[in-house]
């Protein structure tokens, strides 16, 4: 109904529909209220968990910064939510009084990583109940009796700069008195570890992944999974069975710039060590990682089983005879220049004729020289020249497949040489060990009598880094009086 009232008109609304509007609006207003209070205690949650930094990287297990210890009363413990990932499972908040609290950080060959499966490589007591940092603790109490040492071990399994930067900034809170670091092996495999987290693609998963409720309710989850391995039984401070690396074509290695990047990935994360290490007045001792110049390269292709069906080969767990009888016969049938060079390659090798072998992998090496697998020709080279007594010329040429390796799951000689040069810095001292090792080794060409795969050393090979570290602590007056 309307009126003219002047020049304005007034439009009434029935008193009933009124009613109905105020209604409608009130149950809008109603619901959002009940839906905000369901709300209100996950974004309190959400707000409270932001302002102290928790999650800051939703996945923290693999975050730069994750913790690896919690503080319970007197006692630095183990986060449950690592698992048997790190192999010290607790030790005092406060260093007791006269002792030298030393952490040692690193990887696998750090934590003292061993094969737990129905076929091991090897078996070497020493070798599975103490790695060097064991070993360490032991010759400095023997060689200064009436002191106290405390060599704390934070080898992480698969870990590696990126993630070993937190556990630098870490351990620098329990009142070190030195840190010492060995990295390398897994650069490649731990940006292969978490590469897809890191470039998620998908935006409605990166907004999931941002909230740090989801992530505390993830990290509950894991907690309590943990505690229990497999067969149900308790983790200890054991060695803990191996995580296979998936092997695919995307795991190897497309060009020199993705070498390039990660080589400066892997030095910046030194040198944020570095920096951590001096702001805190902590002397740093790095150390060059050694590794089994005669293990064969990674190499990925299609092997044809007697049922005639293809299945995937790779070599990364392989010994020179089984490179020999899988690998190499799976190249030689490849078409083209590759595949034959290889095929003569081992037939001349297997014949003994090693001088032609050599020349042959020459020959091969310069007209293939932009082929990705040169690695494997490389190794062919290098093993025909230990057989012909040029250990010189062989070493040269296995470090070639070593560092051209498709899958580089040992240090490389780029990475050692940036150690070497970052050791210059005040208060960083270089630990030798991948000299050490070669001067150990039989023409100087280390291999099976100090490792049990590709990187990882047998018990003399732990004891040989533990005295080498040793050698520089004493040479650099490092330990404190």
């Amino acid at each position: 109904m309307a009126r003219v009232e002047g020049r304005i008109t007034v439009v009434s609304m029935p008193a009933e529909q009124r009613t109905t509007g105020r209604s409608s609006l009130t149950g809008w207003r109603a619901r959002v209220v009940v839906l905000l209070l369901s709300l209100s205690p996950f974004i309190a949650l959400e707000v409270v968990l932001r302002a102290t930094g928790y999650g800051r990287d939703a996945f923290t297990n693999f975050a730069p910064d994750a913790k690896v210890y919690v503080v319970e009363g007197d006692l630095v413990k183990r986060d449950p939510m690592h698992g048997g990932l790190f192999r010290t499972p607790s030790f005092t908040l406060a260093k007791p009084s006269g002792t030298t609290r030393i952490f040692v950080i690193g990887d696998s060959v750090t934590y003292g990583f061993t094969y737990h499966s129905r076929e091991p490589i090897r078996t070497d007591p020493l070798y599975l109940e103490q790695p060097y940092s064991s070993l360490l603790q032991k010759r400095l109490e023997e060689k200064h009796p009436g002191r106290r040492f405390e060599v704390i071990n934070c080898g992480g399994l698969g870990h590696a700069s990126f993630r070993l930067v937190g556990v630098v900034r870490e351990v620098l809170g329990f009142s070190p008195d030195l840190v010492i670091v060995m990295t390398g092996s897994s650069e490649f495999m731990e940006a292969r570890t978490y590469k897809d987290w890191k470039e998620i693609r998908d935006r409605r998963s990166t907004f999931l992944r941002g909230w740090r409720t989801l992530t505390l309710l993830r990290n509950l989850l894991r907690l309590l999974r943990a505690g229990s391995d497999a067969d149900g039984q308790a983790l200890d401070d054991r060695t803990v069975p191996a995580r296979r690396i998936p092997v695919s074509t995307d795991d190897e290695v497309r060009g020199r710039y993705e070498v390039d990047a990660q080589v400066a990935h892997s030095t910046h994360n030194l040198q944020e060590m570095i920096a951590a290490c001096q702001g805190a007045g902590v002397p740093l001792v790095l150390c060059t990682i050694p590794s089994d110049l005669t293990h064969p390269p990674h190499y990925r292709g299609e092997a044809p089983p007697e049922s005639g069906r293809p299945v995937p080969v790779a070599s990364g767990d392989m010994g020179r005879d089984r490179f020999d009888r899988l690998v190499l016969d799976v190249l030689r049938e490849e078409k083209g220049r590759f595949g034959r060079a290889v095929a003569l390659i081992q037939k001349l090798n297997r014949q003994g004729d090693h001088e032609e072998a050599v020349q042959t992998a020459d020959a091969a090496l310069e007209e293939l020289e932009d082929d990705l697998r040169v690695g494997v020709l490389h190794y062919l080279k290098g093993m025909a020249l230990i057989d012909l007594k040029r250990p010189g010329e062989a070493r040269k040429a296995l470090k070639k497949a070593r560092d051209l390796d498709l899958l580089p799951l040992r240090g490389t000689g780029e990475f050692n040489d940036v150690v070497r040069d970052l050791c210059a810095r005040p208060g960083v001292f270089l630990a030798e060990v991948e000299l050490a090792f070669e001067r150990a080794s039989p023409d100087g060409i280390p291999g099976q009598l100090l490792f049990f795969d590709n990187c990882h050393p047998v018990g003399a090979g732990h004891d040989l880094i533990a005295e080498t570290i040793l050698s520089v602590l004493d040479r650099n007056g490092l330990l404190p009086d």
